[in-house]
């Protein structure tokens, strides 16, 4: 999460689109364009299906959370949905995220209108009890150097496009 945030901030991408997460770059200037809902999911066999109770935090702490690693060069790594003390499996992309939920390697989050075609096919199971999650989606960019392009871009895409996935 921190990665995409280190690219504007060094000025190796003009605009970034992705969910907010409570961090901002300070001379970056937002737009929220849309919304991204969360669902909590397990392979049909993962043991956290068996369990009792509500999914709370202390609940989640029981279970190793798949995280894809972060992409960050300089800055500390940043990660949501994944506790301090939680046992996690890091891996490098969402594909391989998909794979080791599947596999049933661990627990974890997905973009909700990607689980749901998952439950749908009987690849995942949500887990029981947990909340769904919603997060802004929102654009921000630095003006330090505003082209004609860039401009547009964040002048039209909002009118254009509005980012809706739950």
């Amino acid at each position: 999460m921190a990665g995409s945030w280190e690219a504007l901030s060094d000025d190796r991408a003009d605009i970034l689109i992705a969910p907010q997460t409570g961090w901002v770059l300070p001379e970056a200037k937002t737009e929220v364009v849309g919304s991204i809902g969360f669902t909590w999911v397990a392979a049909p066999d993962h043991f956290v299906h068996k369990r009792a109770g509500e999914f709370d935090i202390e609940a989640q702490t029981r279970y190793r959370v798949i995280a894809i690693a972060d992409s960050a060069r300089s800055k500390p790594a940043r990660s949501i949905n994944v506790l301090e003390k939680q046992d996690r499996l890091t891996v490098t992309n969402f594909a391989a995220k998909l794979e080791a939920l599947e596999q049933g390697l661990g627990i974890g989050t997905l973009p909700t209108h990607v689980a749901r075609q998952k439950i749908a096919d009987g690849t995942l199971v949500k887990i029981e009890g947990s909340e769904e999650l919603t997060a802004p989606v929102i654009m921000a960019w630095k003006r330090n150097q505003m082209g004609k392009a860039k401009s547009w871009v964040i002048r039209n895409l909002p009118k254009i496009c509005h980012f809706e996935f739950s």
